[in-house]
């Protein structure tokens, strides 16, 4: 992944304040909307000394221009992370175009957050502090938030008496010296009936990628029901060949939004591999987020693990502030 410096970023967050916000242009096609956050918190991490710092500033565009062929709806995004788990202080997390035809599906290529972490998992990842963040690192699943050298097509929806269905296949490339075109491999079908959204999603990462003897493949089932401001979802991973040796992962959560607050709770169980002796993870996590305005947040979360995931992950309580302009 790119890797860029504080001063690029600095300078990054001065050009895209030149743009107008939610900039249209005279021809009323192009659509430009510039964006960021700042977010700081105070965390006590059992086993670990009290810490306060601003852990997370983000800046970012993204819009869509319309032609008679395809809306082109792009994104780019650079972000800041302060944590022992971040391999560089500053990454780009989002940077890929979607070209939606007219009819036709819709086509992604390039890096940025996974089709299936938007359509699965972003109903579980709603807590700030404890997030499936990768320079967090705190949840028990084992898919990643994002993907390099991303290409994708999406099917339109086929409207049937009993619901909607679609589509949806990944190509990820994300290390060119493998000998392997198709490192990683995804194919999904959705479901959505009114309130009720299903998914059957597979994955398959090549031997060679991971350098082990068998492809690592997983399985997942997902389901979300869904009522005024509220819903609760399901979601179950099967792991074959795991490189981590998980067996499979269980999570449920409830959400909901009620004037300025929202409120969530999640729970995640983890099994292991037999060769692995290890005993299974319960996690739960519950947060009350409280949205001032439109700029100003502030939240309060606790984490339970049943043991340590690991060095950097444990019980803990979290005071945040959020600033979104």
């Amino acid at each position: 992944m790119k890797t860029l410096t504080l001063t690029t970023l600095a300078c990054a967050i001065a050009m895209s304040c030149s743009l107008v916000h939610a900039e249209t242009s005279t021809s009323g096609e192009l659509t430009k909307n510039f964006y960021g956050d700042l977010r700081a918190q105070t965390q006590w991490m059992q086993g670990r000394d009290f810490e306060t710092s601003v852990y997370q500033a983000t800046a970012g565009i993204k819009g869509m221009y319309k032609t008679p062929l395809a809306n082109v709806i792009y994104h780019g995004e650079v972000q800041y992370s302060e944590s022992d788990l971040a391999s560089n202080q500053v990454d780009v997390r989002e940077a890929y175009f979607v070209f939606k035809t007219h009819g036709y599906g819709a086509f992604v290529a390039g890096t940025g957050a996974t089709g299936s972490y938007l359509q699965m998992y972003t109903p579980f990842d709603i807590h700030q502090s404890n997030s499936m963040h990768p320079d967090t690192a705190a949840q028990l699943f084992r898919q990643s938030k994002y993907g390099t050298r991303v290409i994708a097509y999406a099917t339109p929806a086929w409207q049937t008496p009993i619901g909607a269905f679609d589509m949806k296949f990944g190509l990820v490339t994300p290390d060119a010296n493998t000998g392997k075109d198709d490192d990683i491999k995804t194919a999904r079908l959705n479901y959505k009936a009114g309130p009720v959204s299903l998914s059957v999603h597979r994955a398959q990462t090549s031997k060679q990628l991971l350098n082990k003897e068998e492809d690592y493949i997983r399985w997942n089932l997902f389901a979300k029901y869904e009522w005024e401001n509220s819903y609760i979802a399901a979601l179950k991973e099967f792991h074959d060949e795991c490189p981590t040796k998980t067996e499979e992962v269980y999570g449920a959560v409830y959400s909901i939004s009620h004037g300025a607050f929202d409120t969530g709770i999640t729970y995640q169980y983890k099994t292991w591999d037999s060769t692995l002796q290890r005993d299974d993870i319960h996690l739960t996590i519950a947060s009350v987020k409280y949205n001032y305005d439109e700029h100003i947040a502030l939240f309060v979360e606790g984490a339970h693990y049943s043991e340590a995931l690991n060095e950097y992950s444990d019980s803990n309580v979290s005071l945040g502030f959020i600033f979104s302009f």
